[in-house]
């Protein structure tokens, strides 16, 4: 058995007490013993009846008196030890501790009190109060002091003065909470009051409530709303700027049902989900988290619902944050109609559109058109690569392009190549390749478009067989035109020629008749015209065909047209002769020839040049041939346009007689300053001069 702690043995004094006690009851006993023996005819029962009785009597007494002592010995030191207590309690608390008389006279200062007022108990002991008072609180002080001490409250809890101050020995003023007791001790009013450095708490109460405003303003001008419902779905928190899109006010939902304002609401999840408000509680207070949007008074807002917890871990409400989405749901809707769009587009564009993976060369997605280039339903080209519908002899060029794209090194490119259908017929298509932007470095997809061009590559090739015949036909009219200025040539030469000269001589013979005189000067006369006729003859004979081109080649030919032109029309020729005795195919000697011919002709006509230069000279395995004037120039494009129109014929000419030769030509010209024509042949050269010539060459 456990005893309490308040039990406590007997001590010495006890037993001083008890003993003489002992003898007395002991002796009284033996002694109404006796006398009852003496007195017969008692019975035995009887005599331990009036012993006990007498025993009783006497013994009682004398006990409750030992017992009264000790009862009054142990509340004495339960006293002492409770006030013990009390004493190392009002030593150790943190707050301060004051007891003061109702003068307000300090007769208690803890250790507390002397942290918190930077006071010895020594200094403060038997002054008054007041002295730990700011002064401009002493008459407030003093009035309640004087009221509490007389009133009928006796206590008061800390915090019932809003403003009560304290003051440091270093004079330092500061916020202090203090709770008052009365008590009256012998006849005399006793005041303690227990007084607590608030200082740092009310600056926390200051940074909380900063924070606060703070995360309110934040909360207020977010572009979010932030909300919050405790378990029976009534809003404890509504704020945030995005509430304005609703048209509602920071707050103002506070206090009233969400389930009654918005349990019909419908929320739709990423996956298409559509969920009412009632549902969406029910699911956060089950712990659940859900993301969903929802139309509010025409703006779309995304939300986070979830669960609210309390501080033992349970669910104690819902909370949610729902951020404005509109623009980007007006976005999305403007994508879907933008992507209805492209898929119109897509399905109708005239050209061929392919959706092709990079690596694998794979067809992703194709329009009908394409389908039709290929041969193929859409489906069938899904399951093929590009290669495989490509002919053999142009996937190589299609592989470089590709492997120039993916490098980085070209932005797209275009090229004709073939496809084959699975009949065996060959299409040709115009394909245009770009890639699709991509977050890596090398694009993952391409565009191909793709133009049908079967018919135009039929149509260039049926152009291209026409102006190869007309370009046979143009060389055989100019060989046969050649060949007749040859030969009209030989005959204005030969048989007028001539006959002209046989008439010069019988009209010479004439004069040496006897008597001439009447006939003289008719004769003389008719003289001159015949040589007249003959100096045209054979200067139309020459141009028709100088024998010099086919005698002695090209170098000559010019040289002497250069030569005549001078001497003709008085400007400065120069000829430059850069191939020597060379000789060149005879289409492009003809075709050399001609076109100075008709470029002197025209400086002549048009140019009113002083001096002209006449360049041959082999360059980059071809013949080159320069005029160059320091005339009045022209408008090469407007005389190109002219000529187009027919109003002029000499630059086509000249141009077509450098296309059949093979050649090229283009005309340099600044108006009012200088024109270049150069034309250029293809070099095949022989020579009549030996090797030597041809090295020189």
């Amino acid at each position: 058995m456990r005893f309490s702690s308040n039990v406590t043995r007997p001590t010495a004094a006890d037993w001083r007490h008890f003993v003489p006690i002992f003898v007395v009851v002991f002796g009284v006993e033996v002694g109404v013993r006796i006398a009852l023996r003496s007195w017969p005819p008692l019975s035995v029962f009887a005599e331990e009846a009036v012993a006990a009785l007498v025993l009783t009597i006497v013994a009682g007494p004398l006990l409750w008196l030992i017992v009264a002592r000790r009862i009054a010995g142990s509340t004495e030191t339960e006293k002492f030890r409770a006030d013990a207590r009390v004493a190392n309690i009002l030593a150790t608390s943190i707050d301060g501790i004051i007891t003061t008389d109702a003068a307000g006279v300090v007769t208690h200062f803890n250790a507390g009190a002397e942290k918190i007022f930077a006071y010895p108990a020594s200094e403060i002991i038997g002054r008054n109060i007041s002295l730990l008072v700011p002064e401009h609180f002493h008459s407030a002080h003093e009035r309640h002091v004087d009221r509490f001490a007389t009133g009928a409250n006796s206590s008061r809890g800390m915090g019932g003065i809003l403003s009560t101050e304290g003051r440091r020995k270093s004079g330092e003023q500061f916020p202090v909470d203090v709770s008052i007791s009365r008590l009256a001790v012998d006849g005399r009013v006793m005041l303690t009051a227990v007084v607590r450095d608030v200082t740092e708490r009310q600056r926390a109460e200051t940074a909380l409530r900063q924070a606060e405003s703070r995360l309110r303003a934040v909360l207020n001008n977010a572009p979010i709303t932030i909300w919050a419902t405790d378990g029976d779905g009534v809003f404890t928190l509504s704020d945030g700027r995005a509430l304005a899109l609703a048209g509602l006010k920071p707050g103002e939902n506070v206090g009233t049902s969400a389930l009654a304002l918005y349990a019909d609401l419908s929320f739709v999840d990423h996956a298409g989900n559509v969920s009412t408000g009632r549902e969406v509680f029910r699911r956060a207070l089950a712990g659940e988290t859900v993301v969903a949007v929802n139309e509010l008074n025409g703006t779309f807002f995304e939300n986070y619902i979830g669960p609210q917890f309390g501080s033992d871990g349970g669910v104690v409400g819902v909370v949610g944050v729902a951020t404005n989405v509109t623009e980007r749901m007006e976005a999305r809707v403007a994508e879907r109609h933008s992507e209805a769009r492209f898929r119109a587009i897509f399905d109708r564009a005239p050209l061929g559109i392919a959706l092709i993976e990079t690596v694998t060369g794979r067809f992703l997605a194709v329009n009908p058109e394409f389908a039709r280039i290929a041969g193929r339903t859409v489906d069938e080209v899904t399951r093929l690569d590009w290669m495989t519908i490509t002919h053999p002899e142009d996937v190589r060029e299609d592989l470089d392009n590709m492997t120039l794209l993916n490098a980085g090194r070209i932005s797209g490119f275009q090229m004709e190549k073939r496809y084959l259908q699975p009949d065996g017929t060959t299409i040709w298509v115009k394909l245009t390749v770009t890639p699709m932007p991509s977050d890596g470095d090398a694009p993952r997809h391409h565009l191909a478009m793709v133009e049908d061009i079967t018919e135009r590559k039929r149509s260039e090739a049926m152009l291209r067989q026409s102006n190869d015949r007309l370009q046979s036909l143009s060389s055989r009219l100019l060989d046969i035109q050649e060949t007749e200025r040859r030969h009209l040539a030989r005959e204005l030469h030969d048989e007028i020629g001539q006959a002209l000269t046989a008439a010069k001589i019988n009209l010479q013979s004439l004069q040496r008749y006897p008597d001439p005189t009447a006939v003289t000067s008719r004769l003389a006369d008719s003289v001159r015209i015949v040589e007249r006729a003959l100096q045209q003859v054979r200067s139309l004979s020459l141009s028709l065909r100088p024998p010099l081109l086919d005698d002695l080649g090209l170098a000559a030919a010019l040289r002497w047209l250069v030569d005549e032109r001078a001497r003709r029309t008085g400007t400065r020729v120069e000829f430059q002769d850069g191939v020597s005795d060379s000789r060149f195919d005879p289409a492009t000697e003809i075709a050399c020839f001609r076109i100075a011919q008709e470029a002197l002709n025209n400086i002549d006509k048009h140019s009113g040049a002083r001096n002209v230069a006449v360049n041959l000279q082999v360059q980059l395995e071809a013949l080159h041939l320069r005029v160059l004037d320091d005339g009045a120039g022209f408008d090469v494009a407007v005389a190109r346009q002219r000529a187009a129109g027919g109003a002029s014929l000499g630059l086509l000419g000249m141009e077509e007689r450098a296309t059949l030769a093979g050649g090229g030509i283009e005309w340099h010209s600044v108006p009012g300053r200088s024109t270049e024509v150069h034309a250029w042949f293809p070099l095949h050269t022989t020579s009549d001069a030996g090797p030597d010539a041809m090295a020189s060459a």
